[in-house]
């Protein structure tokens, strides 16, 4: 079986996300992604943003093909002690979801915790597409 990781990036442009069902819905009833392995993140100006509904929308997109969601795996920080720069901060389990503030720079934004938690997520997506490829 050839696995390939496809990681469903959430542009500036809300577009190009709304354009993925036409063109899955173009390839028919012929699913090219069928166990495959999907991941994917999201940022927006808001703490909350709507992210989730971003994260299970691209879920929903990845399940109709028959496509294997990776989640991001690891817990919240979500103690007393916890700080805006943790891993994980904004406590996602579909995948990783940042914050920037509007109109900011990539120097800006998203927080250090939040560009780690998606490094490690991006690392934990590749080691499990390794792990597939390799059975």
């Amino acid at each position: 079986m050839t696995t390939i990781a496809i990681v469903y990036l959430w542009a500036q442009s809300l577009g190009n996300l709304k354009n993925l069902p036409t063109r899955v819905r173009n390839l028919g009833l012929v699913r090219h992604d069928k166990d495959k392995i999907a991941a994917g993140f999201t940022n927006s100006a808001s703490m909350n943003g709507d992210k989730h509904s971003t994260l299970h929308y691209m879920i929903t997109l990845a399940m109709q093909q028959g496509m294997l969601w990776v989640g991001i795996g690891m817990v919240p920080s979500n103690s007393k002690a916890a700080a805006r720069n943790d891993i994980n901060y904004l406590g996602s389990y579909a995948g990783p979801i940042a914050q920037s503030p509007s109109y900011s720079t990539p120097e800006e934004g998203p927080s250090p915790g939040d560009l780690e938690t998606a490094t490690l997520f991006g690392k934990r997506v590749a080691e499990i597409a390794k792990r597939c490829a390799s059975r």
